[in-house]
Parts: structure tokens; sequence; C-alpha cells
């Protein structure tokens, strides 16, 4: 039989998100996902720490960006420069922006808008956060096609790439006038985006492998905790 005393929390808390209104309420579950994703991945990287990451990286990641670095061809590197440039903070902007109108004029609200923009700037906060908690190191100089600052765990355009697309992608195929078909095309062409552009990282060696899996596993953690809060 369910606790009494659970019953009653349950209740309290739902009391409490009724008399804040949905926006606050939005707001109010989105900052305590956030603390808890930046609280999770404060232990696991202690964790992480125990494991030997050399080992991991010398089996993984360091064989697949040396290969890449010497096989790179003139015509790929260039479109792999302009596809890393669409998951780069001013595309992904761009995105935001114009699919923000888009579902305006379909559901007469800017509240479509302002969930993608909260979840565009909680991507890039979490993936600055977690990189400085990390603090891992990108591949050497001479496998980079062009230089790269700060620390390489998780990729942000990977993170930032995946949630705006997938954002994106959620809000776009809710809206009830579309069929399935449209709905598969948006899906296909979100996730297909998100995995160009985190190839075109590791290709350009801006980042290893793992970092832009960690990068898409950050992303999907947080649509998760921003599109589970209670609806706008």
């Amino acid at each position: 039989m369910p606790n009494s005393a659970d019953e009653s929390l349950t209740a309290r808390i739902r009391s409490l998100l009724r008399r804040l209104g949905p926006e606050l309420a939005w707001c109010l579950s989105l900052a305590v996902g956030f603390g808890a994703l930046l609280l999770v991945a404060y232990l696991a990287s202690g964790i992480l720490e125990k494991i030997p990451a050399a080992r991991t990286a010398a089996v993984i990641d360091v064989p697949i960006v040396r290969y890449v670095a010497e096989h790179r061809v003139e015509w790929l590197t260039a479109a792999m420069r302009v596809i890393t440039d669409v998951g780069g903070d001013v595309g992904l902007l761009i995105v935001v922006l114009a699919a923000g109108v888009i579902l305006r004029r379909q559901t007469s609200s800017w509240r479509p808008l302002l969930v993608l923009l909260a979840i565009a700037v909680g991507a890039i906060e979490l993936e600055r956060v977690i990189k400085l908690i990390v603090a891992r190191p990108r591949p050497p100089a001479g496998w980079r096609v062009f230089h790269e600052k700060g620390w390489s765990f998780p990729s942000g355009h990977a993170t930032h790439s995946a949630a705006v697309y997938g954002s994106v992608a959620y809000l776009a195929t809710h809206i009830r006038a579309l069929g399935r078909r449209a709905r598969v095309a948006i899906w296909v062409t979100a996730i297909g985006a998100c995995l160009l552009i985190g190839v075109s990282r590791v290709y350009l060696g801006a980042h290893w492998p793992t970092d832009v899996v960690g990068g898409w596993m950050l992303a999907i953690v947080w649509l998760w905790i921003a599109l589970s809060a209670p609806p706008l």
C-alpha cells in the first residue's frame, strides 16, 4: 500500500506548483533538474578518476583520431568545416529563433521559443561546468585542423546541437496538424544533423570520440529533465 507520508508530500509539491503558476513551476523544475544533473556529474567524475582513463583512450579514442588525422582529404575537410559551423552557437541560435517563430505561428504562443531558449542556455552552461569538473585535454595539436581552446569533455557542439535539434523536433512533432511522415522526416533530419555535427568534431581533431558520445548523452538527459517538467 502507498505510504501516506509520501502521498502527503506529493500533494504538497503539486499544490505548491499550482500556486506558482505554470511559468514559475516550469522554471523551478528546470532549476532543480539542472542542479541535480550537475551533482550527478560531479559524483560521476570522482568515480571515473579511479578508472584507467589512459587505457580507455588508447583503445578507443587515440586510434580513431590518429587514423582520421592521417587520412583526411581536402574536399571532405572543407565539408566538415561547414557542418561544424552549423553546430556552433551562432548557427544554433538561428535555428532556435527560426523554429520559435514558426512554432509561434502554429500555436499562437511564444512559449515554444521560451522553452527552446531555456533548453539551449541550460545545455551550454551544463557543458561548460562539466568541462571544468572533468578537465580532459583535447587531442594533440598536430592532429587538429584548427586550434581550439578549453577542455575536451564533453563536446560542446555535440551537446548543444543535440539539445537544440532534439527540442525542436520534439516540439514540432507535437503539432497535431502534422502527419506521420512529416514527424518521421523531422526526427530523421534532427538526428542526422546531430550525428554529422558530432562526426565533424572528431574528423577535425577537435574532440575525442568519447567526448562526442558524452555530449549526446548529456543532451539526452537534459532534454528528458526539461521536457518532463510541468508543462507551461
